[in-house]
């Protein structure tokens, strides 16, 4: 929970603040908190730590399309991988799904991201969009991806 909380003041700090952003940006702290979700991925009950990351990288990906590309670009350069490899593993966790969407919509809002989050991106969006068809806020940010 410390962990989540944590995540969660970060997120708050970084929201519509462009001197926090860049300061996070020079710790490299876009890189531990990619490599923080890598980590997860896959262990049962973080989804508290796992919701909590998604939204601190939403919340920097937010109209900055610098913040955007470094995110995109990581350090592994594996990120989008990780990025629907956690969608599809949250498919039951309508909230982290809707994180998660959320934050491919910041992603697919540049034009330059389009060819970095590629067609895989696109397909398991779809897909996604299929399993959670009853639920508009899915639903929608699903939708604003593709399109």
């Amino acid at each position: 929970k410390f962990v989540s909380y944590c995540l969660l003041v970060l997120a708050n700090l970084v929201t519509n603040n462009t001197p926090n952003q860049e300061a996070l940006v020079r710790l490299s702290g876009i890189n531990y908190t990619i490599d923080l979700l890598a980590d997860i991925d896959g262990y049962d009950n973080v989804e508290n730590v796992q919701l909590a990351t998604v939204k601190l990288l939403g919340a920097l990906s937010m109209h900055n399309l610098e913040v955007q590309s470094l995110i995109l670009l990581g350090r592994t350069g594996h990120v989008v991988n990780t990025l629907l490899d956690g969608m599809r593993g949250a498919a039951a966790n309508a909230a982290l799904v809707v994180a998660y969407a959320g934050l491919l919509v910041n992603l697919s809002t540049n034009p330059a991201n389009h060819a970095l989050l590629g067609t895989k991106t696109l397909t398991e969006c779809l897909e996604c969009l299929g399993r959670h068809s009853g639920d508009k806020r899915i639903g929608k940010r699903l939708l604003y991806v593709v399109q």
